[in-house]
């Protein structure tokens, strides 16, 4: 647990290896409270990023649980329009609390990356006979991923 000195309210943020992948690869962080805050303080999480999803989006402490971490857990999906690994940010929101010390408290973004890890898969959709040549067919593919082949 770490106490802050003077007992200033603020937020306690610890972040695993901040890497998720298309392929479900997962990271995490969690939130606490420095110190007891006077009323309950609702904390909202979200990101603009569409590789991944966030297991909540907003995290509820009280005088009685202000102290015990909060986990959030982030799981990359696959998303064809997402073609190269990137950072993104986790975006901790508003702090609604009718204790002023914490309602007024301003955050910083969290920094993530996603790698790309999953591998076009090339199918055969049907095999097209050459009039000319039945020894040589024409093949028509297709690919999990867009681009070149």
């Amino acid at each position: 647990m770490e106490i802050s000195p003077n007992g200033i309210p603020g937020l306690i943020v610890e972040k695993n290896d901040n890497i998720t992948s298309d392929g479900g690869g997962t990271s995490s962080f969690q939130i606490s409270l420095k110190t007891h805050p006077t009323a309950d303080v609702t904390i909202s999480i979200n990101t603009n990023f569409s590789g991944v999803v966030l297991s909540q989006k907003n995290l509820e402490f009280t005088p009685l649980n202000w102290s015990v971490p909060q986990k959030i857990y982030l799981t990359g999906i696959e998303n064809s329009l997402i073609k190269i690994s990137q950072d993104y940010n986790v975006i901790i929101g508003c702090i609604l609390s009718y204790d002023f010390d914490y309602s007024k408290i301003v955050t910083n973004d969290l920094i993530f990356n996603h790698q790309i890890v999953s591998k076009p898969i090339l199918k055969e959709i049907n095999p097209i006979s050459s009039l000319i040549n039945f020894n040589s067919p024409d093949y028509t593919f297709s690919s999990s991923k867009p681009g070149t082949i």
